[in-house]
């Protein structure tokens, strides 16, 4: 019996043995690669590195949109409450950010699911990563800046704050220019999945974005935009258009809408107040169109400045409609027609030529297409051939009816025919620069053809001095400059066209060869209704903060004691210029976490990129601007200099623009 038993339990040995070495022999031999790689993947992990978006600057290299490094710290509050680390995560956390620690207890036992508990960036960042418990995770996360706020936010749009992707605007348009390309690198991970270190080898680094330079003046950019809300509060209107482009070669200057939005926190606006009204409304021109119908008639040379046309009176019967004028006269000359704006003179006139010569001719303005400016959803207007063309419609389009446009086409029109006669592409971006500083695309100014001789452009820019002179645009007349424009009013085609109307003025300057265009849409005022009074002023103050930012035109023209714009020679200015530059040693490789920071002293900038010295400049509480692009070469408050807060430093980067040679 004992043998037995021992027979039995040593039968049972040998089998849990043999077993045994099978199962060895399976996992080292058999399975050896298959287990050995599952291990590799439990113990190396590949983590993505996010490329630094690209940056958007005006046209003077001031910083209009840029990325913020933030680090996200999350919870899970099942495994906070399976290992119990409730307290030691709260208390690590208070003590880093001097938040109470009831403030983390919070957050993490109102969510059984993932919360975020702190977004942080620079040194507390930093800190924060040190604590290591179960539950705890961090991301990183960058955040779009536009630190200017509303200002030029149509045209900046703005990109969603979780995916990072440009959603409107330029930030749209230039999505995959401005993303760049994301890096990887392997890392080696304990076995709760967190990083123990990178595997140098098997890094790939991420290539930043390009940047985008634009057309846009910041200065004239603002000017415009103050300038419409004022004419809101004042007229308590739905909302304005303003564009200012230079006439010569088709550059936005300014492009704007007031409601806007703050690019910063765009969820907290409707989709109205984020519509881009200067590209995507269309709207009937109104009296601002008769420069486009009187340019087709001269340049047919079917009418002269001086001859005289019977304008009944005021009260004109055709066969199809009734034409009035808001002024009674008798008659007028051809140039008193138009300075004037007598409706009954214009369909007089355009009587004069064929429909199809018409046509051709409001085509060739631009009308009916996309100018195929930078932006997203520009509309095409509404422009019917002649075939579709009834009595109504021949008389009503001489005076801006008949026809839908968008400000910025009517804009680019109206360069065409006092420029010279060329027809100009409106574009908002001046040049890219790549991730190695380097400039990717100059844009020049794209003729598209020529519309009008040089002769009847200088007849139309004379009968626009002549509108401004003794006609209907009188209010922005100043001394000292020559100013042409036309006033538009036009009812709004809705259910309250009879008590809606759209009031705008356009003008450009100096006349004699304009290099500012300006166009003014006011749309729906409560008080007041004609592009006269409600218009033409809004277009005469920004005209004269133009003008007085303008050193090539302030000469000339002094209109008040506003602030005198500063001008830099980026191609030449240097340390004996009026900012009383420093020059530094150029240090690579620096960051924000090499910079030492005390209240109230300027530290040393040098070696830093544009975003680091943004980061720190902000922390201080520090104005800034930047000349050049690149890493921060000198500065213009000197390291180790007590400053005022709010006080601007004038950053000089390695890689210099020579405005000369563009």
């Amino acid at each position: 019996m004992t043998n037995d038993r021992f027979l039995i339990y040593t039968g049972f040995a040998v089998l849990l043995i043999s077993l045994l070495i099978v199962r060895l022999y399976k996992i080292q031999i058999v399975e050896h690669s298959e287990l050995l790689f599952q291990a590799g993947r439990q113990q190396i992990g590949v983590e993505l590195i996010s490329a630094d978006r690209g940056m958007i600057y005006d046209s003077d290299m001031r910083t209009l949109a840029y990325s913020k490094p933030y680090t996200s710290f999350y919870v899970s509050g099942k495994l906070v409450q399976k290992f119990k680390t409730l307290d030691k995560i709260a208390n690590a956390f208070s003590k880093v950010t001097q938040k109470p620690a009831e403030y983390y207890k919070g957050i993490i036992l109102g969510s059984n699911g993932r919360s975020l508990l702190e977004k942080t960036t620079g040194d507390t960042a930093f800190n924060l990563k040190s604590i290591k418990y179960d539950g705890l995770s961090c991301e990183e996360e960058p955040m779009r800046v536009y630190p200017f706020e509303k200002i030029a936010s149509h045209v900046l749009g703005f990109s969603d704050k979780k995916t990072f992707r440009g959603i409107d605007g330029v930030e749209r348009e230039f999505d995959s220019l401005l993303q760049g390309k994301q890096g990887t690198r392997s890392i080696w991970k304990d076995p709760a999945g967190n990083m123990i270190a990178a595997v140098e080898d098997q890094t790939f680094p991420a290539v930043a974005g390009n940047s985008i330079v634009l057309t846009i003046d910041k200065d004239i950019q603002q000017a415009v935009e103050e300038e419409l809300e004022r004419s809101m509060k004042e007229t308590e209107a739905d909302y304005a258009t303003g564009i200012v482009m230079n006439p010569q070669t088709g550059e936005i200057l300014a492009l704007a809408n007031v409601q806007d939005f703050n690019p910063n926190n765009y969820g907290s606006f409707s989709d109205a107040e984020r519509r881009n009204h200067a590209v995507s409304d269309m709207y009937n021109p109104g009296s601002t169109f008769k420069a486009i119908t009187l340019s087709a008639i001269l340049e047919k040379n079917l009418a002269q400045e001086s001859e005289l046309i019977n304008v009944e009176g005021g009260t004109y019967k055709t066969a199809a409609i009734n034409v009035h004028d808001s002024h009674k006269f008798q008659s007028l000359t051809v140039e008193d027609v138009f300075a004037n704006s007598s409706n009954i003179g214009m369909v007089k006139l355009r009587s004069r030529i064929n429909d199809e010569d018409l046509y051709k001719h409001i085509r060739a303005l631009g009308f009916g297409n996309t100018t195929q400016v930078e932006l997203p959803a520009e509309a095409a207007g509404l422009l019917s051939k002649p075939a579709d063309w009834d009595g109504a419609k021949r008389a009503t389009l001489a005076y801006g009816y008949g026809i839908s446009v968008t400000p910025l086409q009517l804009i680019s029109a109206y360069s065409a025919i006092i420029n010279g006669g060329t027809l100009f592409q409106p574009h908002i971006v001046k040049r890219i620069i790549n991730s190695s500083n380097s400039v990717v695309k100059e844009n020049t100014p794209v003729a598209i053809r020529k519309v009008i001789s040089e002769k009847t452009s200088e007849r139309m820019r004379k009968l626009c001095v002549r509108v401004v002179e003794h006609g209907t645009g009188d209010l922005v007349k100043m001394n000292g400059i020559s100013i042409g424009g036309k006033t538009g009013t036009s009812r709004v085609s809705d259910k309250d066209a009879d008590k809606n109307y759209n009031a705008s003025f356009i003008g450009f300057f100096p006349a004699e060869k304009p290099t500012y265009i300006c166009l003014v849409v006011v749309h729906s005022p409560k008080h007041g209704m004609f592009g006269r009074e409600v218009a033409s002023p809004v277009f005469k103050r920004i005209a004269e903060k133009i003008i007085e930012s303008d050193d090539a035109l302030n000469t000339q023209h002094k209109p008040g004691s506003g602030e005198q714009k500063e001008k830099v020679n980026i191609a030449s200015e240097n340390s004996s210029g009026n900012e009383n530059t420093i020059s530094a040693t150029s240090v690579s490789g620096r960051s924000v976490n090499d910079i030492k920071i005390s209240k109230g002293v300027t530290p040393d900038f040098s070696g830093l990129s544009i975003r680091d010295a943004i980061l720190v400049a902000e922390k201080l509480n520090l104005d800034y601007r930047f000349i050049g692009h690149g890493k921060v070469k000198s500065q213009s408050i000197a390291p180790g200099t007590k400053f005022r807060a709010g006080e601007r430093i004038t950053f000089h980067a390695k890689n210099i623009i020579d405005l000369a040679k563009i």
